[in-house]
């Protein structure tokens, strides 16, 4: 059973009180806690769950680790059997429990009432949770077309998407390296006359550099 509130307390690592029990107390006390946090008893232990719960000590040992518990003040005795002491500085009463357990079971129902109230069902019979989800998705359509139709005519048409055309960059003209060969000078060519009588040719010219200024000039046959 579910329920709500703390089972042991915070300081349940410090308590002076916790750290003096034996081993056989300790464990026999949070087996209480949680059985009575369990069955929503307030802290209130029958004498029959006493006896469940102490089964394997010896007769002396169970009214040792008894003596022990109501020593600290951490179980009573009542007449109709055990109480856990401070039960409710440690966690919430029944009555509190059950509210917060109706509440929780309240916001389902009504939860519950809301989605079946816009709820659809689908092309396969089952319920969509909105208008949009009921249109037939491709499995459907392909179980349709099945049957006789074709999927074209059963599943939505949508557009296809056409990206916009963009011209590409112009690649960038590679720049010429500075390492290329220069073109050897051309050989003097021949030139025929208009009339086609006799062959001349361009006159040979040489180049001259200066000494001092390091120029060079250009120098016909003539100079």
């Amino acid at each position: 059973m579910s329920r709500s509130g703390s089972l042991l307390p915070l300081t349940w690592y410090r308590d002076p009180r916790i750290i003096a029990l034996s081993d056989p107390a300790q464990a026999l006390y949070v087996r209480l806690l949680s059985w009575s946090a369990d069955q929503l008893t307030d802290g209130a232990v029958p004498r029959r769950v006493m006896d469940q719960q102490t089964v394997q000590l010896s007769p002396d040992e169970r009214a040792l680790v008894l003596a022990e518990l109501a020593s600290v003040g951490l179980v009573g005795v009542d007449a109709a059997g055990y109480f856990l002491v401070e039960w409710q500085a440690i966690n919430l009463p029944r009555a509190e429990v059950e509210a917060i357990k109706a509440t929780r079971r309240e916001s389902a129902r009504i939860g519950g009432l809301a989605r079946a109230a816009t709820a659809v069902r689908g092309s396969t019979g089952t319920f969509a949770t909105s208008v949009a989800s009921s249109e037939p998705s491709s499995v459907d359509a392909g179980k349709t077309a099945g049957r006789g139709d074709s999927p074209s005519s059963v599943a939505p048409s949508v557009a296809p998407s056409v990206a916009p055309s963009v011209d590409p960059a112009p690649s960038p003209s590679p720049s010429p390296s500075p390492y290329a060969r220069l073109s050897p000078p051309s050989a003097p060519r021949d030139v025929r006359s208009s009339k086609g009588r006799g062959v001349r040719s361009d006159p040979p010219t040489s180049t001259r550099r200066d000494p001092l200024s390091g120029a060079r000039t250009i120098r016909g046959p003539d100079a």
